[in-house]
């Protein structure tokens, strides 16, 4: 039986007791298995061959693997900022954002089979981002800056999962923070991050020079704060980044 947390010692020990406590391998398997189980029966396909549909059932599983739970059994997580933070009772903070490769599909699968959980990830990302200035990475791992891949994909991610129905937190505060994140030049001097390089250029010429893929990226976001600011009636917001 192993205990983990990226708090404390104490709290891999609470987590142990809350999570096995004096369940033999077999109990913690079988409970497992159920909650595979009833996440894999949300869709049900038929048709194909075994394998094809045994393809499917698999990629379902993989796309729900992260972002994972980060929080100890009694809400303590490690933030952004080193410190230690409490999420709200009844919901988890998550980490570990492979931002550029799942804005296209897996959010937007997520926020529509598990819309609560769409709900604690954008709080969690907001979160990370607030506590060091609405910073925003690219591709987080656990509680730390990557910016690994281009573009700023974290706000195409919290549009899409609004749009799928996932809305449990303040929208209004959140794209604020996305606001001021797409709108900083240059590296953020506490982080040492650079959320958007060239966006001095971006924001001058309409383009990111010499880096097509970048200017796109950087539409792509735009685009997803647009949106959310006219879902949310903010018609100024909506007006400017759809200009971007």
């Amino acid at each position: 039986r192993v205990g983990l947390s990226y708090v404390s010692v104490d709290g891999a020990k609470n987590n142990l007791a809350s999570e096995v406590g004096s369940q033999d391998l077999d109990a913690v398997r079988q409970a497992t298995s159920r909650t595979w189980t009833d996440r894999l029966n949300q869709i049900r396909v038929s048709g194909g061959t075994l394998d094809q549909r045994r393809t499917f059932a698999t990629a379902l599983y993989h796309a729900q693997l992260q972002p994972y739970v980060w929080d100890d059994a009694d809400g303590a997580y490690t933030g952004f900022d080193m410190r230690t933070h409490h999420v709200r009772p009844g919901h988890h903070h998550y980490a570990t954002y492979s931002g550029w490769d799942i804005y296209r599909s897996e959010v937007q699968l997520i926020g529509l089979l598990h819309p609560e959980i769409g709900s604690d990830i954008v709080q969690s990302l907001y979160e990370n981002a607030q506590q060091v200035g609405d910073v925003w990475d690219r591709w987080s791992h656990q509680n730390t800056f990557t910016g690994v891949m281009n573009g700023d994909p974290y706000h195409s991610i919290i549009a899409s999962l609004y749009a799928f129905g996932a809305r449990d937190y303040d929208a209004k505060t959140v794209l604020a923070a996305m606001v001021k994140g797409a709108k900083r030049i240059g590296t953020d001097q506490a982080t040492g991050y650079e959320e958007r390089p060239g966006n001095a250029d971006y924001l001058k010429l309409g383009y990111v020079p010499n880096d097509p893929s970048t200017t796109l990226e950087y539409n792509t976001a735009d685009f997803g704060i647009a949106q959310l600011a006219q879902r949310l009636g903010d018609s100024a917001t909506h007006q400017e980044f759809m200009h971007r």
